[in-house]
């Protein structure tokens, strides 16, 4: 076998691999159309669960949101964790969506597909996220009121993400 028809039967075998793992993610989301409708249709689940996931994240983040920046409910919170929160959370909501843009990117599949990708890492990181916000809720919540600014200020470790593993304190 030259090198030529040895180049054509890897681009053979990959692209026939490719095919049958982006079909087996089409039929696993209820898509068995052609590859165009499968990435179409995988696509359109994808965007249902995004928009799904980034409300409930929201949703988190405002209820969370009012139980730290609430006097009542947490009492001398520091006006900079509140404003450091705030814009983290906004700059986040940026990020990711570039993250996920390179990722699609990366994939180096068609037009399409890299666009389907793209959409189905935001829907799995805003979920991924959705479940951190919760948690941090969950834990202020069971903080009492009166050390929330204190103490509930651990519930908001596990949000961040480059510097957790770095200031992150031990658990009590």
């Amino acid at each position: 076998m030259n090198t030529k028809n040895l180049c054509r039967y890897i681009v053979l075998l990959f692209s026939t691999l490719f095919l049958i793992h982006t079909n087996v993610w089409a039929e696993q989301d209820g898509c068995d159309g052609p590859l165009g409708q499968g990435a179409l249709c995988t696509g359109q689940i994808a965007s249902a669960d995004r928009e799904e996931y980034t409300q409930l994240l929201e949703e988190a983040y405002s209820r969370l949101w009012s139980l730290i920046s609430n006097e009542t409910t947490a009492p001398e919170m520091d006006k900079r964790i509140l404003s450091s929160f705030e814009s983290f959370h906004e700059a986040w909501k940026k990020y990711h969506v570039e993250e996920c843009a390179l990722t699609g990117a990366l994939s180096m599949g068609a037009s399409i597909w890299q666009s389907t990708y793209s959409v189905r890492c935001e829907a799995t990181v805003l979920y991924e996220r959705f479940e951190k916000m919760n948690a941090a809720l969950k834990c202020m919540e069971h903080t009492e009121k009166i050390n929330r600014a204190y103490d509930g200020t651990v519930c908001l470790y596990p949000l961040l993400i480059l510097s957790r593993q770095i200031f992150e304190p031990q658990a009590r």
